[in-house]
């Protein structure tokens, strides 16, 4: 299987998107899922997960579970998939949380699995380690404000104002 993950947003702690684009190599049956290992630096907004803008084959019906880091496609074609004629695989799986400091993500693990010879076996396997977190960029930053001009006061409020 071949294929390339992104992230609408690479920048730290930001809730993003993850664009996947998948070719898989071998044939698979109506009744095959697809499972997604998510690297545990990455955090996820809520307990759930939801997929959208499926293309290239992919069902209308495809679900979204999630059990701690593993996301688990189900339902991810209405016909058999055929790799030799198929089109790219493509979705977006929503909503991560990214690392709270620059690093490189870890690995992302998906793996296709389908009946054969009467059991359940992974079939195809990609990893992806290509995701990186940046910084963001304070472009201004202003005065601070004062509520008042006593410094011996215990409790004073200072506002920042900063533009990213």
């Amino acid at each position: 299987m071949t294929g390339f993950i992104v992230a609408a947003s690479s920048l730290v702690q930001t809730f993003t998107t993850l664009e996947i684009e998948l070719r898989p190599t071998l044939d698979l049956s109506s009744d095959s899922y697809i499972i997604m290992n998510v690297p545990n630096s990455i955090q996820f907004q809520g307990p759930s997960c939801s997929v959208f803008n499926m293309q290239g084959g992919l069902s209308k019906r495809m679900s979204c579970s999630r059990v701690g880091f593993q996301i688990t496609l189900w339902n991810p074609f209405d016909y058999d998939f055929e790799a030799a004629t198929a089109d790219v695989l493509s979705m977006t799986v929503e909503e991560f949380l990214m690392p709270e400091s620059v690093q490189n993500i870890g690995t992302f693990q998906i793996i296709t699995y389908d009946e054969r010879d009467g059991m359940v076996r992974p079939i195809d396997m990609l990893e992806f380690e290509t995701l990186r977190t940046v910084s963001g960029a304070i472009t201004k930053l202003s005065e601070v404000q004062s509520e008042t001009n006593a410094t011996s006061l215990q409790e004073q409020t200072y506002i920042f104002h900063y533009q990213l």
